[in-house]
């Protein structure tokens, strides 16, 4: 409540920070929704392509319960801001690994970073965010075959929401390869991958297709911090790009700085 109440509604009203896509997102989980619960699949798959639907799915539910007491913008951001305060737990439960004093440390910074907060409930990051990191505890603390399964359906369900949530999941595992966890690695990816066929679009030859033209569009072979602001027509946006692939985020155009990093 403190960090919505402090550092998003007051604030933004004062400052009239830059946030993007929340009309995207309203939008799209409001169709999705509406595609399901009318069992046309195939409109379900037309809905925002590209993007996973387990997000927006969410923010659908979300307006379609709350929408009559907040209107649809703000039920909109419900999912987002509820994921984005819980994370605080699972970077707790990893960082107390080091110390009681760490985790307190590491889930303070993350519960008030100015940046975090600011975004925390516009895109649909904060959910796939909380997923990725809460497979880790069960894989650190207790790896036995009932948590690591836990933990693969949590890789599953952070990718559903946004696949570069699938990097995520292939650094994990080379990482356990690494350190000789090759049974854990396999598991894992056993767990999580066979949960992408629940995206709509892949099973939609048109919807596939534009889903590839999508993504093509805004990627390259090229490194991304040279090319990306050209790709989407921001050419000032290289900053951004940079302090981006250094993981420091945005700190201009209206918005806090992040602090996480240090």
């Amino acid at each position: 409540m403190i960090r919505i109440t402090l550092l998003i509604l007051v604030t933004q009203g004062y400052v009239h920070l830059t946030i993007y896509d929340i009309p995207v997102y309203v939008d799209s989980g409001r169709k999705l929704v509406e595609a399901l619960m009318s069992g046309d699949f195939i409109a379900a798959s037309k809905v925002n392509v590209g993007t996973p639907p387990l997000g927006m799915l969410f923010t659908g539910l979300s307006i379609k319960a709350f929408g009559g007491f907040f209107g649809e913008t703000m039920a909109s951001m419900i999912p987002q801001i509820l994921s984005s305060s819980v994370t605080i737990f699972p970077i707790y439960l990893i960082v107390r690994r080091y110390s009681e004093r760490a985790g307190l440390m590491a889930s303070t910074i993350y519960a008030l970073d100015p940046y975090l907060v600011q975004y925390s409930y516009t895109y649909l990051d904060p959910i796939g965010t909380l997923f990725a990191l809460a497979a880790i505890p069960p894989i650190i603390d207790k790896p036995r075959k009932r948590n690591l399964l836990i933990s693969g359906v949590l890789l599953g369900l952070a990718s559903l929401t946004k696949l570069p949530y699938l990097i995520y999941t292939m650094v994990l595992v080379l990482m356990l390869g690494y350190y000789r966890l090759g049974r854990t690695a396999i598991l894992l990816l056993a767990t999580s991958l066979p949960m992408l066929v629940l995206i709509p679009w892949l099973w939609f030859p048109e919807a596939r297709a534009n889903a590839l033209t999508h993504h093509l569009s805004f990627n390259s072979y090229l490194p991304v911090a040279i090319v990306g602001p050209e790709l989407i027509g921001v050419p000032q946006a290289h900053a951004w790009y940079i302090l981006s692939c250094l993981g420091m985020g945005q700190v201009f155009w209206n918005t806090y700085p992040f602090i996480t990093p240090l």
